[in-house]
C-alpha cells in the first residue's frame, strides 16, 4: 500500500559555485536546490534551516500517494546536476519546470521511473545469468 508524503523543492538562493573550463573566464552560478520528500515538511524544513548557514526557502511542494517514486524520478532526471546528498545545481528554467508540474506530468514521470527500474532489473538479471 502506498505511503502518502510530500515531495518538495527547497532553494538555497545565496549558494553559488564557480565554473570554468580553464580557458575562458570562470563564472559564478546560482541554483542549489534540494529535491526531497517528507511526511512533515514543516518540521523537516525547520530542522534543515537550523543546520544551514545560508537561508533556505521552500519553493514547491506536492502531496502525493507515491512520493518515493516521484522523488526518485526527479533525482534521475537531474542526475547530471547532482552535487551531494539530495542537492542539485539547477538552472532557473529547470526549477521553474518542477514548480509547474501538473498531475499528468507527475504521473508520466512516475511511469517512466518504473519502466527504467524494470529495465535495470532485467539487465542486471541478464548480466548475472549470462
Amino acid at each position: 500500500m502506498p505511503q502518502p508524503g510530500v515531495v518538495y523543492l527547497i532553494s538555497c538562493p545565496e549558494a553559488t559555485r564557480t565554473i570554468g573550463d580553464g580557458v575562458s573566464s570562470p563564472r559564478q552560478i546560482q541554483g542549489l536546490y534540494k529535491i526531497g520528500l517528507s511526511r512533515s515538511l514543516g518540521q523537516r524544513f525547520e530542522m534543515m534551516q537550523r543546520s544551514s548557514p545560508l537561508p533556505l526557502e521552500v519553493i514547491w511542494s506536492v502531496e502525493c500517494l507515491h512520493p518515493f517514486a516521484l522523488e526518485d524520478a526527479l533525482h534521475r532526471l537531474y542526475a547530471k546536476q547532482h552535487d551531494h546528498a539530495e542537492w542539485y545545481w539547477l538552472t532557473n528554467k529547470q526549477a521553474e519546470w518542477i514548480c509547474r508540474l501538473t498531475w499528468e506530468t507527475i504521473e508520466r514521470l512516475i511511469e517512466a521511473r518504473e519502466t527504467a527500474r524494470r529495465q535495470e532489473k532485467e539487465q542486471n538479471g541478464r548480466n548475472v545469468s549470462g
